[in-house]
């Protein structure tokens, strides 16, 4: 149930292909020991980007869930 709620708030939380300059596996996944050293890093960091801004939305979303959330309860109190 989670993950569904998830999948729903952060619907560009999907599976990305890495188009880098070699050949992808028939999953559309990288064997990162067939890229030389500057590929390697490059793949990396912008894997890293990706899961940085990934966390970014994640957290401001749930920041933004809780505030909701607070404002209901708050409207709820006064009955």
């Amino acid at each position: 149930m989670q993950v569904e709620m998830i999948e729903k708030m952060f619907p560009s939380l999907q599976p990305v292909a890495d188009k880098s300059q070699t050949e992808e596996g028939e999953d559309g996944t990288i064997d990162l020991t067939e890229l030389n050293p500057t590929q390697r890093i490059h793949h990396l960091e912008r894997s890293i980007l990706f899961l940085r801004q990934q966390h970014a939305e994640v957290l401001k979303s749930l920041h933004d869930e809780i505030d909701n959330l607070k404002k209901e309860n708050k409207g709820k109190e006064a009955f």
